[in-house]
């Protein structure tokens, strides 16, 4: 028993992973997935998305002449630029957040920390352009944020636990 304990103080035996910890990184790892995976369908049907939306603007003035036929065309262009656009950055924020979560073994409490900074800038972002995004979904943003405290918490200690561990 004596050398077991030598061994740990020595950094050799790891100080296992807290729950709170295994919580953070399968939220991260789920949250990451689920938003590749809408946002990646999303992409792919970005041209009919783009259609579907000038098609009600188009039927509201009836008629068009060729000259609007041709802006009608290349306004379904850009707006087919722009869904594709939004639908890669939510692509690459939900690849960002499964990364932290693989991460949360090697540094917890920074990659806890950093997926909390991103969930709350992106809520914020959200709500300077709609208010009624912080509503919405409520229960769910309280449930990610408090998990992502719990683990971030759970990682300053277990981080504080394995330095002193190995000194």
């Amino acid at each position: 028993m004596p050398r077991l304990l030598d061994r740990r103080w020595r950094g050799q035996i790891d100080v296992p992973l807290p729950k709170a910890l295994g919580q953070a990184r399968g939220l991260l790892v789920f949250m990451g997935l689920v938003i590749v995976l809408i946002y990646g369908l999303a992409l792919v049907d970005a041209a009919s998305t783009a259609r579907t939306a000038l098609e009600g603007s188009r039927h509201a003035h009836h008629s068009l002449t060729t000259f609007e036929s041709l802006d009608f065309a290349r306004a379904e262009q850009r707006l087919t630029t722009i869904v594709g656009l939004v639908a890669v950055a939510w692509m690459v924020l939900g690849a960002t957040y499964f990364a932290l979560g693989i991460l949360v073994s090697k540094s917890p409490a920074g990659a806890t920390l950093a997926a909390l900074v991103l969930y709350v800038g992106q809520l914020a972002v959200f709500a300077h352009f709609d208010s009624s995004e912080l509503v919405s979904g409520i229960v769910y943003k309280i449930l990610i944020v408090a998990t992502l405290l719990r683990g971030l918490r759970a990682g300053v200690n277990y981080e504080l636990q394995r330095t002193a561990s190995s000194v």
